[in-house]
């Protein structure tokens, strides 16, 4: 099967729940949620698309109007199986303590789709991280 790995730098967002620094120990996994807002979501919605072979996927989620936090959001779930990189700015290396939850950042994202006996979707893979404004400001959003 021929990869169809998309790959693209998301526009700002905001960080939720970051396993940045030690991977989850019964997946194996970083990861991070990313929140964006309905004009953000364009280019992720076509990288998916292109990715996917226009296929159906559920890697792009509206979250609930009644949801305590982001509600009437869209949240995208990005893992990694190695540690990455985080950077400032000015894109000068910053420690993965400081992507707090509620911060703004940019990702690099690959999406890739994927197919075993009886099932097939997507998955969005985590690559370095900006943090472009900490939690101690507030977020862009």
């Amino acid at each position: 099967m021929a990869k169809n790995r998309i790959q693209i730098t998301s526009p700002p967002c905001v960080a939720r729940a970051p396993q940045l620094i030690a991977a989850d120990p019964f997946t194996g996994f970083f990861s991070v949620t990313l929140i964006f807002n309905q004009a953000q979501i364009g280019p992720i919605k076509t990288a998916i698309l292109q990715a996917m072979s226009s296929q159906g996927h559920d890697l792009l989620q509206v979250i609930p109007e009644t949801a305590s936090q982001d509600g009437k959001k869209y949240k995208l779930v990005a893992k990694t199986r190695r540690a990455i990189q985080a950077m400032d700015r000015s894109e000068k290396p910053i420690t993965l303590e400081q992507i707090k939850d509620g911060a703004t950042v940019r990702a690099k994202l690959g999406f890739d789709r994927f197919r075993s006996i009886g099932h097939s979707g997507g998955f969005a893979t985590l690559g370095d991280i900006q943090l472009l404004r900490g939690t101690w400001l507030g977020s862009y959003m």
